[in-house]
């Protein structure tokens, strides 16, 4: 099986996986194609906390939870005691031009 797109020797390893993608999995969600291109990006092997990274930074309603509890506690707190300023979708520090 010859694909222009990718030419060169392909070993098993990827001959297996893309047959794999193009063929058996099955998307419910995105969590087997995050999976495998966090192993990817991580030369084969990744840590659970940073799969499990990968699936938060990629679910809009928990983004959506943790804006308003920025906004609500430390956003609050720290703007009350003048050590950030919010404006409309961020924080700056007070520090800002310091650092």
């Amino acid at each position: 099986m010859s694909d222009p797109q990718m030419p060169g020797k392909r070993s098993d390893t990827f001959i297996q996986l893309r047959e794999f993608i193009l063929s058996q999995m099955r998307m419910s969600h995105i969590y087997q194609p995050v999976m495998l291109k966090t192993l990817i990006e991580h030369q084969g092997a990744a840590t659970i906390r940073e799969i499990a990274t990968q699936f938060l930074a990629r679910d809009e309603s928990q983004l959506e939870y943790y804006d308003q509890i920025v906004k609500r506690m430390p956003g609050r707190v720290l703007s009350n005691h003048g050590l950030v300023e919010r404006n409309v979708n961020s924080y700056v520090s007070s520090w800002q031009s310091v650092v």
